[in-house]
């Protein structure tokens, strides 16, 4: 609860899950099941459960809450649905090992896990028993032995809070200063010289709070533009007070360091200046934070393919599909890329034999089935009002071509 509420209210904690947000998961990953059928059983899935929303929500869980849990509904349609399983759900009905956090686990094997147990309303008795058939579990910032996760704001809260806190207290105290239009300062004179100015000044007094309760009564001298002030001998205008902010931003860069070294990304995903930077560099293919980001593709892309495995899975014990249908992942770049120098590559690899056309769709960003069905219909005479083809030249002939389904 603590780890949401920073993210809620800390702006550098929601900063850096959004930026790893937008290079891990980016436009979404494409999912390329090993025949038409399943692939349609994967599409319609994703289309009812907003699944590229759906990676946003679930990405952004595992980093707030160290973990997530999606369930799988099947339905009579065959088109399952998802529904997310919040952490505080997921309570053990009882006391023994092995319903420990509410996760089941075999006696002599701690690593596998047998059951969910979820509660509605807090109770354990109104609770259920979910099988991991039908629930998929991604914990991180833990072992594997470990039932649950870590957020990761467990061991940065310190320094998101310090971050915020100084932040605050810099902004706070330059607008005071700010509000002060200046000092006078008196050579000599006595305190009750001074008053009696100060009083033939106040054009209005403003209430401040106090410790005690009872508010203490400001005297404020209205300055309108344009205004001329006349000093009498013995008194001197100074400018008003000003900070220290050199310290101030030794610290924070301090601290931005800190966490751009925890999260593995360049300071300026931290800070938000990109233009002190060299903004490229940092996102060159050879990289620590696109290593990173490329890592964590790979963990996510696993926890993804567990879950339309299991979606295919459902699909086959409804009759709809064989069993043993496979899915690959396919991740968008992480990487600035020179589109033309990177064309060239992929145009090399594929001559080669050792690239695909889906795989080389995937690199360009491009959607393979959509383009392939552009291409039918930039060949249809129909649509096109074009004469008749050959029988080589129909659609089905050109999709099969395409496809590589001849």
């Amino acid at each position: 609860m603590y780890a949401r509420f920073l993210y809620d209210t800390n702006l550098t904690a929601k900063g850096v899950i959004r930026a790893l947000e937008n290079y891990i998961i980016k436009t979404g990953f494409q999912y390329q099941a090993s025949s038409p059928e399943a692939q349609k059983i994967l599409d319609l899935f994703m289309a009812k459960n907003n699944w590229y929303m759906r990676e946003l929500d679930l990405f952004r869980r595992s980093r707030r809450d160290g973990e997530f849990f999606i369930a799988l509904f099947p339905q009579e349609d065959g088109v399952t649905e998802c529904r997310t399983i919040e952490p505080e759900q997921v309570r053990p009905p009882n006391a023994t090992p092995e319903w420990m956090f509410g996760v089941k686990v075999d006696s002599y094997d701690k690593e596998k896990t047998l059951a969910y147990w979820v509660t509605y309303d807090g109770n354990v008795d109104n609770g259920e028993e979910f099988l991991p058939e039908l629930v998929t579990h991604m914990r991180i910032n833990v072992d594997m032995i470990i039932r649950r996760g870590l957020s990761d704001f467990f061991c940065s809260q310190e320094s998101l809070q310090g971050v915020q806190k100084l932040l605050r207290a810099g902004v706070q105290g330059e607008s005071v200063r700010q509000a002060i239009a200046y000092v006078r300062q008196f050579s000599q004179a006595p305190l009750a010289t001074i008053q009696s100015m100060q009083n033939a000044n106040t054009d209005y007094l403003t209430p401040l709070p106090t410790a005690q309760g009872i508010p203490r009564l400001q005297p404020v001298h209205q300055m309108v533009p344009g205004a001329v002030s006349d000093i009498p001998e013995g008194l001197e205008f100074k400018d008003g007070p000003k900070g220290a902010g050199a310290n101030a931003v030794s610290i924070l860069q301090a601290a931005y360091q800190q966490l751009s070294t925890y999260w593995q990304v360049p300071s300026w995903v931290i800070s938000g200046d990109t233009g002190s930077t060299n903004y490229s560099a940092s996102l060159t293919s050879e990289s620590p934070f696109v290593r990173n980001c490329e890592k964590e593709q790979k963990i996510y892309s696993c926890k993804f393919k567990e879950i339309m495995l299991k979606v295919l899975n459902i699909a086959a014990e409804q009759g709809l599909l064989p069993y043993g249908e496979d899915v690959a992942i396919h991740v968008p770049p992480v990487w600035v890329r020179n589109a033309k120098e990177e064309s060239d590559r992929n145009q090399v690899l594929y001559n080669a034999g050792l690239l695909s056309k889906r795989t080389w769709s995937d690199r360009e960003e491009l959607n393979f089935e959509a383009e392939a069905e552009n291409k039918i219909n930039d060949n249809d005479p129909v649509i096109n009002n074009q004469p008749t083809t050959s029988p080589s030249q129909t659609p089905d002939a050109i999709y099969k071509r395409e496809t590589g389904d001849v």
